[in-house]
């Protein structure tokens, strides 16, 4: 990662139907003039989804990906210093916890970020050990059990921060830095018990 930003906030989603909240956002952050400080993409997915791959990686490294949407687009976060991340499940008075590679991405990369997700979603991350960005801005959508209230609210929160994000992101270092080693060690700690558990069934056979 080298970070030279150019652009405020990073937003990747796709356009599914199953899925209405993210043109609810969607909306919002076009009626708010914030895709001039984004690197932003919101369109259905196809096979040129993940092109902006190719001058990232190996082409080898590419050729052998089971599934791109785990990889994260590096440029992109060396363009920007906030990532918007759009969870798979969003919707009202939903409080199902599933965290996916759309969140795991801004943590890998060292990125702050915000998450339109179910409620309680930053709570559970908390639980899980990780620190979340209460100081900086309002995080008080995660509280909410409307997806429009929390659409709202992370708009007005973008709003707030556009062009102010390269102090965010220098002051932000120690939370980066936390949550990166506690997503390496729980996925440390999951490895062993897996581990473990197949060393057992194996003995029992």
């Amino acid at each position: 990662k080298k970070h030279q930003p150019t652009k405020d906030f990073l937003c990747l989603m796709s356009d599914k139907p199953k899925r209405p909240f993210r043109r609810r956002l969607n909306e919002r952050l076009i009626s708010s003039g914030l895709q001039d400080a984004m690197v932003y993409r919101f369109n259905e997915k196809n096979e040129s989804t993940f092109d902006d791959l190719k001058d990232q990686f190996q082409k080898k490294m590419i050729d052998r990906l089971k599934w791109k949407d785990g990889w994260p687009p590096v440029k992109y976060y060396n363009q920007t210093n906030l990532e918007l991340s759009v969870e798979t499940l969003c919707a009202d008075h939903d409080e199902t916890f599933m965290i996916t590679e759309k969140t795991l991405k801004p943590i890998t990369m060292k990125h702050p970020f915000l998450v339109l997700s179910t409620k309680d979603f930053l709570k559970n991350l908390q639980n899980l050990g990780f620190k979340t960005f209460h100081e900086f801005f309002d995080e008080s959508y995660d509280n909410e059990p409307l997806v429009d209230k929390r659409v709202e609210i992370i708009t007005n929160n973008l709003i707030d921060l556009k062009g102010k994000t390269h102090k965010l992101y220098q002051d932000s270092q120690e939370i980066r830095e936390h949550n990166h080693l506690t997503l390496q060690h729980l996925i440390g700690e999951w490895t062993t018990k897996s581990w473990k558990m197949m060393d057992e069934m194996w003995k029992n056979i």
